[in-house]
């Protein structure tokens, strides 16, 4: 599928665990959306229609700098799924992908903003929890704006998937609590949020295996790895105590707000965090964006040839075909092929007029030239006869019955 409704499906940023994301193009403006859709199994199930209405509605009633506006929800072809305004500028993924690292700096200040939304919608009642905050969720601005999407779509998938078995990419994000499938509430997006910080500013994730069973383990009741020593004597002391405080796998000990994770992370930024943070993401950008806006180029090309109808060719002269293939390919010249002459331009043409002429002028002269020389022969052997007149066509073949100078005895 390259389309669905109103917008073209430009390039697959990522294949989550119930969803595949794409960047995408709205077919009327050229704008540039991020189009969320639902694993195929989930569009089949009965309730998934009249849910992802329901999440759309909500998601409309946010106006929030933080969170990334839902335009609509799309259905076609058996597909359901959201489109989502965004910003013109990488994702955090790709950005930490270009970078490894984040700055101490740029990260606090991107999780405090994603806290900030998250307060928003934490604050309604009842409550929309993300429980999915991954790198690919948060798309960054050009002028130092963060946005975070897919609030709704995490749970809205576990009701869906009725217990659909989780794999590796899905619990690395998850909480202690939303693995035990007990007593979630906004704190599960607070130890989410210290999963984020931890990935940005270490490069991995705290929990890595290769073992679904292990990495169960490891988030219900293991303590993360320690940042290694070059992360760890850059940071504030202050932000690593935060940090593996929302990592507490007791939601009491976790920062219990999202409002409150925000304060106390923009405690510890320097006053021009916000441009410092634009111009990162504005250096980012420059290096990451050339190649996908390459690549968006490229695929708009390949549509417009896809799209576009083969014109229709008049029939073509013989003349005119023959011009065409030895305009295409270079063969011999035509001093060496005379033939290739009939499909030279107009000049080469003339020219190769201009050369036969002269062949066909300088056979004449040979021709007449072997004329003359017969002629005086015929003159000559005439004289040396002594016989007058012009003689027969016979009497110049024909040779003489006796020899010249011969006298016969009777004469």
């Amino acid at each position: 599928m390259d389309e669905i409704g109103g917008y073209w499906l430009r390039r697959r940023i990522a294949e989550m665990p119930s969803s595949e994301l794409y960047e995408a193009e709205r077919k009327s403006s050229g704008g540039r959306v991020i189009v969320e859709l639902l694993r195929d199994d989930l569009c089949r199930a009965e309730a998934a229609r009249g849910s992802l209405g329901d999440l759309e509605e909500r998601l409309h009633a946010f106006e929030h700098p933080n969170l990334a506006r839902c335009i609509e929800r799309l259905e076609a072809d058996g597909k359901l799924g959201l489109a989502f305004e965004a910003p013109a500028g990488p994702s955090l993924r790709t950005a930490l992908v270009d970078a490894g690292r984040l700055p101490w700096e740029v990260a606090s200040s991107v999780v405090a903003r994603v806290a900030r939304g998250l307060g928003e919608a934490h604050g309604r009642v009842p409550s929309l929890l993300h429980l999915d905050l991954r790198p690919e969720r948060v798309l960054l601005g050009r002028d130092g704006t963060v946005r975070l999407y897919g609030l709704g779509l995490a749970a809205l998938a576990d009701v869906l998937g009725k217990g659909a078995p989780r794999g590796l990419d899905m619990l690395r994000y998850m909480s202690p609590e939303q693995i035990d499938g007990t007593n979630v509430d906004a704190r599960a997006d607070l130890y989410g949020l210290g999963l984020l910080l931890y990935e940005l500013l270490a490069g991995h994730s705290p929990f890595q295996s290769s073992s679904i069973r292990t990495l169960v383990s490891m988030q219900c009741s293991e303590a993360p790895v320690p940042l290694a020593d070059h992360v760890r004597g850059s940071l504030p002391q202050g932000v690593t105590a935060l940090l593996f405080q929302l990592l507490e796998k007791e939601p009491g000990k976790r920062p219990q707000t999202s409002r409150e994770l925000f304060e106390r992370l923009e405690a510890f930024l320097p006053g021009d965090a916000s441009a410092a943070l634009g111009r990162w993401i504005d250096a980012a950008d420059a290096r990451t964006g050339k190649g996908a806006e390459l690549a968006r180029r490229e695929e708009r090309r390949q549509d417009s040839e896809q799209v576009a109808e083969p014109r229709p060719q008049a029939p073509r002269s013989e003349d005119a075909a023959r011009e065409e293939a030895s305009r295409a390919t270079p063969g011999p010249t035509d001093a060496k092929e005379p033939a290739a002459a009939a499909g030279a331009t107009p000049v080469a043409k003339a020219k190769s007029a201009e050369r036969e002429l002269s062949v066909r002028q300088a056979l004449l002269l040979v021709i007449g030239l072997t004329v003359l020389a017969a002629l005086a022969a015929y003159i000559s052997r005439a004289a040396c006869s002594g016989v007058p007149g012009e003689p027969s066509t016979t009497e110049y073949l024909a040779p003489p019955s006796k020899p010249l100078g011969t006298v016969s005895p009777h004469e």
